[in-house]
């Protein structure tokens, strides 16, 4: 998907959705049972919601868009923990760029073999310091 949604199409509850994941470092985010029972979105955000959802599903078949978004239930109160889930690429249907970490703070689970070290040697990539050692002898 490239940037082909525009925010300004949809309910309150994805564009409130979509400032949270992009105030926020985590890679999934969730909507709570709790924010329909204080009132910050009511049974018609959560209607408007649901077809928000199914038209993604219906003008983007190939994004598998349950992927993307979870809905445990058809209606939040059945849902057993959340209300819905949303993951990391619901960026990604806004075209929002993922957030570059640094080698610093690159993710413990990016196997070392990543893209980043793509172009440099192999002995370069390894996760362990490699010695060589010459031996010769004397003649």
């Amino acid at each position: 998907m490239t940037g082909e949604l525009d925010e300004r199409m949809f309910g309150a509850i994805i564009r409130s959705m979509l400032d949270i994941a992009r105030n926020s470092e985590n890679h999934t985010w969730f909507l709570e049972k709790e924010d329909f029972t204080s009132g910050e979105f009511t049974a018609n955000d959560w209607q408007r919601f649901l077809g928000d959802v199914a038209w993604m599903a219906s003008q983007h078949p190939a994004l598998h868009i349950e992927s993307v978004i979870e809905v445990p239930a058809p209606d939040w109160r059945d849902a057993d923990d959340y209300a819905a889930a949303f993951y990391g690429n619901f960026l990604h249907l806004f075209d929002e760029k993922p957030n570059e970490l640094s080698d610093i703070e690159a993710s413990p689970y990016t196997p070392w073999w990543s893209q980043k070290h793509r172009h440099a040697p192999f002995f370069l990539t390894l996760p362990f310091p490699l010695t060589l050692i010459c031996i010769r002898k004397r003649p």
